[in-house]
C-alpha cells in the first residue's frame, strides 16, 4: 500500500507529509533530512492504517484514528514521544501557545490515558505565561558561558561518554531504520534529547501501523531505550528537579523520566511474551 501524497495532521495534531520518494521528510522534524527507499514501504502501510486526514485544519486525537483496538496503546506511545520532542525544542510560536493554554495538558491527559500502561501525569494542569516560558528555556539550556545549567545532551550524563563513539552509534541506529541525520537542521547533535524523543516516536509509529509480528521495532525501542534514552532521562529529571525556577521543564522532565522507564518497562513485558 502505498499513501497519496498529501500534505495532513497527524494523529498527534503535527504536519505530516507521506509518500513513497524517499527524498521526502519524516512527518517529525527537519533533522532527518531524508528517508532512505528500503522503508518507505512500511512508512506508507503505517501511514496508510494510522489514516491520512485530508483536511490541513482537522487534528484528531489518538482515539479518533481507525486503528485496531490492540493498537490504540502503542498510537499513544508514539503520541507522547512525538509531544515531549514538541515540549523540549526551542520553544517555537506555537509551543509557547500551547504551554500558555490548557491545550497541553488535555493533550497529556489523553495520551496517557490510553498508554497500555499506567502512567500518572502528575501537575500538568498547570499553565505557564508565554514570556515565562520563553525566558526559562533560554536561562535552562542556552550556552552563554561553558555549559548550560541544563543541558539536554546525551554525553553530558553518565561516565564515560565520549562524543564520537556515541554520535557514531546513534548514528546506526538512525541510518539502519532509514533515516538520514541533517546536522544542518537539527536541533544538536544526534544524541540531543528531541532528536530521539523523535526516533523513538518514528519507532513506534513503524511498529503500530505495521503490526510488527514479529517484535523487530518493539526490540529496536527497547534497546534505544536501554543503550540511550534510558540511561539518561533519569538523571536528565534528576538535576532538573534540583533548580529553582525551572518550571515548566522540571515537571515535563520528571514526567517524561517516569514515560520513559514505564515505557521499557512494558517493551520488555511484550517481548517476554513473544519468546
Amino acid at each position: 500500500m502505498r499513501a497519496t501524497p498529501t500534505k495532513s495532521r497527524s494523529a498527534y495534531g503535527m504536519a505530516e507529509t507521506a509518500n513513497d520518494q524517499a527524498a521526502n521528510h519524516f512527518p517529525v522534524s527537519l533533522c532527518w533530512s531524508r528517508l532512505r527507499p528500503e522503508r518507505m514501504a512500511e512508512i506508507n502501510e503505517a501511514t496508510d492504517l494510522l489514516g491520512q486526514l485530508a483536511d490541513e485544519d482537522v487534528e484528531a486525537a489518538p482515539s479518533a484514528v481507525n486503528v485496531p483496538a490492540e493498537r490504540s496503546g502503542d498510537v499513544a506511545r508514539s503520541g507522547l514521544y512525538a509531544l515531549f520532542a514538541q515540549l523540549f525544542a526551542f520553544p517555537k510560536l506555537d509551543t509557547v501557545k500551547l504551554l500558555a493554554s490548557a491545550d497541553w495538558s488535555a493533550q497529556l491527559a489523553e495520551l496517557t490515558e490510553q498508554l497500555p500502561y499506567a502512567l500518572a501525569a502528575g501537575d500538568s494542569a498547570v499553565v505557564y505565561e508565554e514570556r515565562e516560558v520563553s525566558l526559562t528555556f533560554s536561562r535552562l539550556f542556552d550556552v552563554v558561558h561553558g555549559l548550560p545549567a541544563l543541558s539536554l545532551l546525551e554525553r553530558r550524563y553518565g561516565e564515560n561518554k565520549v562524543q564520537k563513539k556515541l554520535w557514531e552509534d546513534l548514528l546506526r541506529y538512525y541510518n539502519h531504520f532509514g533515516l538520514e541525520f541533517s546536522h544542518a537542521a537539527a536541533e544538536g547533535g544526534p544524541d540531543h534529547l528531541v532528536n530521539e524523543l523523535e526516533f523513538m516516536h518514528y519507532l513506534s509509529f513503524l511498529q503500530c501501523g505495521n503490526g510488527d509480528a514479529g517484535g523487530d521495532f518493539r526490540r529496536a525501542q527497547r534497546d534505544f531505550l536501554t543503550q540511550h534514552l534510558g540511561q539518561w532521562s533519569g538523571e536528565f529529571a534528576q538535576r532538573a528537579a534540583e533548580l529553582a525556577d525551572s518550571q515548566p521543564y522540571k515537571s515535563l522532565a520528571g514526567l517524561l523520566a517516569a514515560f520513559v522507564e514505564a515505557d521499557l518497562n512494558y517493551l520488555e513485558s511484550q517481548l517476554d511474551a513473544f519468546k
